[in-house]
């Protein structure tokens, strides 16, 4: 069957479309990524420029092959774009695959070049490809000029690896004009084919649906929103940044919508402005169909979507009817977009009648050149075209579908005896997987039969194994265990359960019986789980069993997530249950790097409860304390014991040093998390004693004897130990900036003598001074909530035991301020930038920080400090006034006028003006009073 014919209109490459709507749309924004970047066409054109003649400069020619290796953002686009324009490959290298399977893609690639930014720079090395040469974004400098676009219409563009049978991957190669193509068709899709569109971008970029993405949102002049790594896979971050972008475009799997539908549609009904919603990868459902009509959005267009990406992305469309009352059950996999043919042929290549299930065979402009380096391969899929009377070829689905009378195609499964499976939307070749657990057995093991098992999110798949005959029995469980946890595949093709057979079925042709062990029972171990859990994992043990699709049987603290059948969708649905359960949950981001079940547990203690937070249970003493007799005054002494906490934190790192050079002082103690501390070992010193510690645990982790000793050998109390997390609500900031107060002053309080007890505070505590003032009880304002509760506690202590207390409280000086002290601070952060190489993120920034040199604030503590060791008393507040302060506006002007600056990499502020402390910031930041967003959505970050 041939589809409407197709007439192209656009010229030369995507590439050289691009450029045209580049100068059509110059102050149009065309880029928006997580880190703050807003790039218009004009802006996105010199960074693109830029980056191609950095790419130019460093040998690369026609063809030359490129990965490009980075975190999600505008830059990542920049590159792509960039490689089209030098006349090279783009291969995209994207962290959400393993690092194992990025090896196995560079080895099949072999970039001569990879475009790296500050996030992987350091991480080139474990993918195989030191000796590959590397281009860092950091000195890539934007400038304004053009360079000529060496893209041609035949030559190779893309490279997009694939599960493939042999047990590598599988590497499909695009060209200009197959994207060229695609670009142009799609566009038809739409009631408006030169609409300009909001286009999501969350798919990882080694999927062809990033590619879709991104020709969608640029063909017309569009913008892309692209989805920052911390918040991919996350459907309640995913429908917020719809909303908040007004996002009309996306294109995302059926398990992905599902998911998003599932749990965020109360937020996604905010999306009026979205228009389109595309699907592909695998079967649509009915009933998923139906949940989209649930959202009430008049001007949703739904469409089902079909096609390898062998087709580059998509040969097949149609618009659902979703609120329809007769819409087929199964769906369509829809109508051949522009320019596509297709036709349905039995065993013997022989065209088959309509209605009748045959095997689905593609052909069109967008049919991709074959598969890298396997000609083998490339031979048997691709053919010449010979049912369609072009000089074209036709594509080999391997796929079983059937074509009604009005020219729907219907996707009925793979064919008979195909081992490719797709599971949550990616393709998966059961042959790739059975021969890479056999060829990482390194001879243990014989056979390998991999099947797919479970239902819906649930599914998974079984690995059946059998060991060679001369293998150890004793030592067969530890190979199980270890090619659980290091085979060289993506998260989603590791099997979730490994049987061990004592022989594999075969058929009577003595062949293996695939059937057979696909109807064997998958067995687990006996449901119960060890005795060692705590409260926090046993409570967690029982939700990983309400979503694990099959019985994880004994568990432990060390066991996995994702080992045991767990994948990304049912990490989601985990979520869900952990906020119904205990009403709150951590990020889905945080549970992502905490897989096994201990650590799980000890995020979601950290989490808290969103409860009602009751102060005066918070700034109660303890019984214990209470109980205190009042403390002796200490004897004065010209030899001074100090206990510093917080010796590796920007303030500690420069009071440690004038502490060492004070003669009065003749020790320090140092309570570190790990004295393995890089920042700790410059501290020679024979004064300095450093001890492994954990601030918020009981006795601040210490044994009974060291903490006894420290005891006895204390004479005053340094505390600069916190969790400068300005975001986080105050449950999640207790236990380092609350529990160590308590910790430290059960710690003076053991010693039986009035040790002076110095804290590093906060100015803005003032606001909840006065009668009956205390934080918001939902623990917002958390910062500055743990502060206050803190002082308080220790006002109370010094007042019911005699604990002599300093706070030290940084404040913002009432006194006026010169042009001239903003312009040396803004010089100083200006220089940083070019050191650093990366900017801070200011859009949707406002507010200042207010600073005092970091040498003054040392000395004065230095001295209060030793001061007191003489004999302290009472409850002290110690202000430390800042006479500086810098505007965000006038900062990021500054930036701005610089297109130098402008252009380099950026982070959030926060964590950049972490950077600037490490690279040698003059100042310590007294007060920081910064509003991030706006209307009722913003943020605003207190210190």
């Amino acid at each position: 069957m041939l589809a409407p014919e197709f007439q192209p209109k656009w010229q030369s490459t995507i590439s050289h479309h691009i450029d045209q709507v580049i100068q059509t749309n110059a102050t149009k924004v065309a880029l928006k990524d997580g880190n703050g970047t807003v790039l218009t066409y004009e802006q996105m054109g010199n960074r693109v420029n830029s980056i191609a003649q950095a790419l130019i400069d460093a040998g690369t020619t026609q063809g030359t092959v490129v990965g490009v290796f980075q975190e999600p953002s505008s830059d990542w686009i920049c590159s792509l774009l960039a490689i089209f324009k030098a006349g090279a490959v783009y291969v995209p290298l994207d962290l959400r695959n393993s690092i194992p399977r990025l090896t196995s893609i560079v080895k099949a690639s072999r970039p001569s070049l990879i475009i790296t930014d500050h996030t992987t720079d350091d991480k080139v090395e474990l993918i195989g490809a030191t000796f590959i040469t590397q281009l860092h974004l950091s000195k890539v400098v934007d400038q304004e000029f053009k360079v000529p676009n060496r893209a041609k219409d035949e030559s190779l563009a893309v490279i997009l690896f694939t599960s493939g049978s042999t047990g590598e991957p599988k590497g499909l190669m695009m060209t200009h004009t197959n994207l060229m193509s695609y670009a142009e068709v799609s566009s038809k899709t739409f009631s408006k084919p030169d609409e300009s569109l909001v286009v999501l971008q969350q798919s990882p970029f080694s999927f062809d649906f990033s590619l879709d993405q991104t020709v969608a949102a640029f063909a017309n002049g569009g913008c892309l929103c692209i989805v920052p790594a911390s918040k991919r896979g996350d459907p309640d971050e995913i429908s917020k940044i719809m909303v908040k972008e007004g996002v009309t475009y996306t294109t995302a799997t059926p398990s992905e919508y599902d998911l998003w539908l599932r749990y965020s549609a109360s937020t996604l009904r905010q999306c009026t402005s979205w228009k389109y919603a595309f699907s592909g990868g695998e079967a649509m459902s009915h009933k998923l169909a139906r949940e989209f009509g649930m959202l009430s959005l008049k001007n949703l267009h739904v469409f089902n979507g079909y096609g390898p990406a062998e087709t580059t992305i998509l040969s097949h469309r149609i618009d659902l009817k979703y609120t329809d009352p007769d819409l087929p059950d199964p769906l369509p996999a829809g109508y051949p977009m522009p320019g596509f043919s297709v036709c349905i042929v039995d065993d013997k290549m022989r065209p088959v009648p309509l209605g009748v299930q045959g095997e689905i065979i593609l052909g069109g402009p967008c049919i991709v050149s074959g598969y890298l380096n396997m000609p083998d391969s490339t031979k048997d899929k691709f053919l010449p075209d010979t049912f369609f009377g072009t000089s074209g070829k036709v594509y080999r689905s391997g796929d079983r579908g059937r074509l009604c009378h009005d020219g729907s195609l219907f996707c009925d499964g793979r064919l008979e005896g195909s081992n490719m499976i797709k599971l949550r939307g990616f393709r998966v070749e059961l042959d790739e997987v059975e021969k890479t657990i056999i060829s990482h057995s390194a001879g243990a093991l014989s056979h390998a039969v991999v099947t797919l098992r479970g239902t819906e999110e649930g599914r998974y798949l079984a690995a059946h194994v059998l060991f060679a005959p001369e293998f150890p029995e004793h030592n067969q469980e530890s190979i199980i265990k270890s090619l659980r946890q290091t085979l060289p595949l993506p998260p989603y093709m590791r099997p979730s359960v490994f049987q061990i057979l004592d022989d594999i079925p075969r058929t009577a042709h003595l062949k293996i019986d695939r059937k057979a062990i696909q109807e064997m029972p998958v067995k687990t171990s006996a449901s119960h789980d060890s005795g060692t859990l705590t409260v926090a994992e046993q409570s967690l043990s029982e939700l990983w069993r309400r979503v694990l699709p099959l019985d994880p049987g004994s568990l432990s603290p060390e066991s996995g997530f994702f080992l045991i059948g767990g994948n990304s969708i049912l990490l989601v649905k985990l979520q869900a249950l952990l906020r119904q359960t205990f009403e709150t949950a951590p990020k889905l981001v945080a549970l992502m790097g905490a897989t096994t079940l201990g650590a799980m547990a000890a995020i979601l203690e950290n989490c808290g409860s969103v409860g009602v937070i009751d102060w005066d249970r918070e700034i109660a003493l303890p019984d214990d304390l209470r109980a205190t007799t009042t403390l002796r005054p200490v004897s004065k002494t010209k030899e001074i014991a100090v206990l510093l906490t917080g010796s590796s934190g920007y303030l500690g790192l420069h009071l440690l040093p004038a502490l060492v050079q004070d003669s009065r002082v003749t020790r320090v103690h140092c309570l570190v998390r790990s004295v393995n501390n890089e920042k700790m070992r410059h501290s020679t010193s024979a004064k300095v004693r450093v001890i492994e510690s954990d601030v918020s645990k009981p006795n601040l982790g210490l044994s009974d004897s060291t903490y006894s000793r420290l005891a006895d050998e204390t004479d005053v109390i340094i505390h600069c130990a916190a969790n400068r997390s300005f975001w986080d609500r105050y449950e999640v900031l207790r236990p380092v900036n609350v529990d160590s107060v308590k910790e430290l002053a059960k710690l003076a309080a053991a010693s039986g003598r009035s040790i002076p007890l110095h804290f590093l505070s906060s100015g803005a505590v003032k606001t909840y001074e006065g009668d009956g003032l205390t934080p918001p009880a939902d623990g917002s304002d958390g910062y500055v909530a743990t502060k206050w509760a803190s002082e308080t506690f220790l006002r109370n202590a010094a007042g019911s035991i005699g604990l002599p207390v300093y706070a030290h409280r940084p404040t913002v000086s009432r006194t006026s301020r010169t042009e001239a002290d903003q312009a040396s601070i803004v010089h100083e952060l200006v220089t940083i930038i070019k050191s650093i190489g990366v900017r801070p993120a200011f859009e949707g920034v406002t507010g200042s920080v207010d600073v005092l040199p970091i040498s003054d604030i040392v000395k004065a503590i230095q001295d209060r400090v030793l001061s007191s060791s003489a004999g302290g008393q009472g409850y002290n507040i110690v202000q430390h006034e800042a006479h500086q302060r810098a505007f965000v506006e006038d900062f990021a002007a500054v930036i701005r006028a610089d297109d130098s600056l402008n252009s380099l990499p950026s982070i959030s502020i926060l964590d950049w003006f972490g950077k600037a402390k490490k690279a040698g910031f003059s100042y310590f930041l007294a007060s920081q009073n910064l509003v991030m967003g706006e209307g009722e959505g913003h943020l605003v970050s207190r210190r």
